[in-house]
């Protein structure tokens, strides 16, 4: 990383705290996406993603995780505000 040094674990979670994450490992990649489901999802021109192992993130709270559907247009499915996407 760069000198913007990023202090582990990494933690936090929704404003009313129903869930909260704590991730033990440095991020693999960082990057904004701004396609239009990360618009409508956060409300403005971007979202902010990081990507780090499963291993090292433990979420608690009942979570919902969102998929698309392609058989829907997309306009059709906005994201919950916060999101965790999952690589099965």
């Amino acid at each position: 990383m760069n000198s913007r040094t990023l202090k582990i674990p990494l933690t936090g979670g929704c404003m009313c705290g129903a869930i909260r994450y704590e991730c033990s490992a440095d991020p693999l990649a960082i990057g904004n996406c701004h396609c239009q489901d990360c618009q409508r999802a956060t409300g403005t021109a971007f979202a902010t993603a990081m990507v780090v192992p499963r291993e090292a993130v433990t979420i608690t709270g009942e979570v919902k995780y969102y998929d698309l559907n392609p058989d829907l247009p997309k306009f059709d499915q906005s994201p919950p505000p916060y999101a965790f996407a999952k690589q099965e």
